[in-house]
């Protein structure tokens, strides 16, 4: 099979390469999200956890903690500081921005 062209406006494959992992989950990840300004990425475990990390840096911003199983779903609101995460546990969770500062500050349920 004759490999495809990569798409608009990315590199081909080799110039690829790994800029941060991010490790901090005591279980798999189920679920990744990018907030749409790209500086944070948002990440669900079966540790039911949402840890919030710095797309620049890998840095850990903060953990959020409330659900009572899996974290099987997240996603940012477009176009707000809002995160929304789904459980195995059967709630939906809605994390918002308190202070303003360095995205998402939680646990907070807006």
């Amino acid at each position: 099979m004759a490999p495809r062209p990569p798409s608009q406006g990315l590199s081909t494959p080799s110039t690829w390469h790994c800029q941060h992992i991010l490790g901090g989950h005591r279980s798999w990840v189920r679920a990744v999200a990018v907030s749409a300004d790209g500086q944070i990425i948002a990440s669900g475990s079966g540790d039911r956890t949402v840890k919030l990390w710095s797309l620049a840096t890998g840095e850990l911003l903060h953990t959020l903690s409330g659900h009572t199983s899996w974290v099987r779903a997240i996603a940012f609101a477009p176009g707000s500081d809002t995160l929304v995460s789904g459980s195995w546990d059967g709630t939906v969770r809605v994390w918002q921005e308190t202070d303003g500062a360095d995205g998402l500050d939680g646990p907070y349920l807006a």
